[in-house]
């Protein structure tokens, strides 16, 4: 908590990410549906960019193949829910 403080204070050293970067953000999707394979995933990474989407194993399932291929160029596929 003293930590965030003294940031959110502005004291303290800066957070450096990777390649010095000043920050990140997390882009994540709720559910692999077929506008997200048709829409997000071109934007995103017509932007250089990489997303994290929640799977609903229906909807996974029925583009498998699809989704694997995206996963190969760096987006992250997780776990959305079992039941």
């Amino acid at each position: 908590c003293t930590r965030m403080k003294q940031r959110i204070d502005g004291a303290g050293s800066a957070w450096a990410g990777p390649g010095g970067l000043a920050g990140a953000v997390s882009l994540s999707y709720d559910g692999t549906q077929l506008c997200h394979l048709q829409t997000v995933v071109p934007q995103l990474e017509r932007f250089g960019l990489r997303g994290t989407f929640y799977a609903e194993p229906e909807s996974l399932l029925q583009a498998l193949s699809s989704w694997q291929a995206v996963q190969e160029r760096g987006h992250e596929i997780a776990n959305g829910c079992l039941f």
